[in-house]
């Protein structure tokens, strides 16, 4: 019980931060165009 909880809170963090870096990645090409 405990480890499946922490397995799923882990499979969260990490598309939290896919889901980040595809922003930030975003955010730079569309800087890079503006330039």
């Amino acid at each position: 019980m405990c480890c499946n909880r922490e397995a799923r809170h882990l499979k969260y963090v990490a598309a939290k931060k896919i889901v980040i870096l595809k922003y930030v990645a975003a955010e730079k090409i569309v800087v890079s165009n503006m330039l």
